[in-house]
């Protein structure tokens, strides 16, 4: 993302909307730090020279980095890079509602929770190192500090591939254990990610407590670890004595997901929004409920113990944003909003929907692949808040400065006329504009 954070104490004028042809990520990346510096070093570099090319031109630089992954459930190729105008306003959209790209809207503070999906760290087909991690990152670090210089805003993410790489390598470790190490490995990713451009942040390692006799663990399903080819899953499967279940074109892990009942840490979270570093604009951001949490549960003598399992972490995030009375739950992927016959001719991505047109269809109910537990989890938040005007929000990370203006991704709203509003192609920013141009 080719944002610049302004400083909460000084707004200088940007110039007027400009339009601008983004054509290849080469074309940013030969003005880029060489691969000589550090990981973090040349994360940072690459940030600040998009930062400084955006203050120049007054735009806003769109770049799409190589991701195969869709948000239908089906991981057929979207394009890898997209030549595409884009007008970009010089104002950040910081406001809840049903914008249209183009509009204008005012603003006001709002409790935001925001969720980034284990894949949407390390894309489907990349490396999972901690520089590919850092570089996805970084790139969203910007629009964090943004958020947080006008909400208050806490921080989740997932960890399925990364707790996967962990059990490979460990395996006599519970996943509990492994759990935790996950939310210190990506909570240090993304505090150096964030304090790079001057947002410290705060890791929470958060226990979450389950039900050990949860029907979860009859039917295993959060995905974890990389993605294989159906023969490869079932091979590991037979020699490890796992679980595989299919995720979109592809086979990966399963284990037993039970659903979050109370976030141990939870006090905590309370504190650090009640303090006035993380009031508005914020200098301290809060991490928690990374992976869904470590699995705790009480034993007959009322000690906590580990659970062998991984919560959602979705599910857990929506949790987390109902016990914080959030205003926003965000959920960020590696595919973006909630599409209806995807990569056809007939293609159409949700702009707004309520939980009631959801549940009556497809992707409500049985959506594949990992998409359905996001879809649910944001189902899950809208119904159980007492906000009248909240709503969650589906969309990929690399549009996450689209997404709370509507211009990009899937509102999940209490009321909109007839259910559901579909996006015009005209409208598409982003990641959702690649889609259509692949779907034509």
């Amino acid at each position: 993302l080719g944002l610049c954070a302004r400083s909460a104490h000084a707004s200088p004028a940007l110039p007027q909307p400009t339009t601008l042809v983004a054509s290849t990520p080469s074309a940013a990346a030969s003005t880029m730090v060489e691969s000589t510096l550090s990981p973090v070093k040349r994360a940072t570099a690459e940030s600040d020279t998009l930062c400084n090319k955006r203050l120049r031109t007054g735009v806003e630089v769109l770049l799409h980095s190589d991701s195969d992954a869709t948000s239908s459930g089906d991981e057929s190729a979207t394009p890898k890079t997209v030549d595409k105008k884009c007008a970009v306003t010089g104002s950040f959209a910081l406001e809840a509602g049903s914008r249209r790209k183009g509009e204008t809207c005012d603003t006001k503070s709002l409790k935001i929770v925001v969720a980034v999906g284990g894949n949407a760290l390390q894309r489907r087909g990349e490396k999972l190192c901690y520089a590919n991690q850092l570089k996805a990152a970084m790139a969203a670090a910007p629009t964090l500090k943004m958020l947080a210089a006008q909400h208050q805003v806490v921080l989740t993410h997932g960890n399925g591939p990364q707790v996967g790489a962990l059990a490979l390598e460990r395996k006599t470790a519970t996943f509990d254990l492994l759990g935790a190490e996950s939310q210190g490995q990506i909570g240090l990713i993304f505090s150096q990610a964030l304090g790079s451009v001057g947002m410290p942040a705060a890791p929470i390692v958060t226990q979450v407590r389950v039900d050990p006799n949860d029907a979860a663990f009859k039917d295993p399903t959060k995905y974890v670890g990389p993605i294989y080819t159906k023969e490869v899953a079932e091979d590991l499967a037979a020699k490890n004595g796992w679980i595989v279940k299919a995720d979109g074109q592809h086979y990966r892990r399963v284990v037993p997901s039970p659903p979050p009942l109370q976030i141990m840490q939870l006090e905590a979270v309370r504190a650090l929004l009640n303090a006035e570093c993380c009031a508005a604009p914020m200098r301290l951001m809060p991490i928690a409920c990374g992976g869904g949490g470590a699995p705790v549960c009480y034993d007959e003598f009322g000690a906590i113990k580990g659970v062998e399992a991984v919560i959602d972490k979705d599910n857990c995030g929506a949790l987390l944003a109902n016990e914080l009375d959030a205003d926003v739950y965000i959920i960020l992927t590696d595919g973006g909003g909630i599409w209806e016959n995807f990569n056809k001719p007939n293609a159409r991505e949700m702009c707004e929907v309520t939980p009631e047109y959801l549940l009556s269809t497809k992707a409500g109910k049985e959506f594949p692949g990992s998409m359905g537990p996001k879809i649910q989890a944001a189902i899950n938040f809208v119904l159980r808040s007492t906000r009248n005007d909240c709503y969650a929000a589906i969309g990929d990370l690399r549009d996450t400065e689209h997404i709370l203006s509507n211009a990009a991704g899937t509102f999940i709203k209490k009321h909109v006329e007839g259910g559901v509003r579909w996006r015009a192609p005209s409208e598409a920013v982003g990641t959702s504009a690649a889609k259509f141009k692949a779907s034509a």
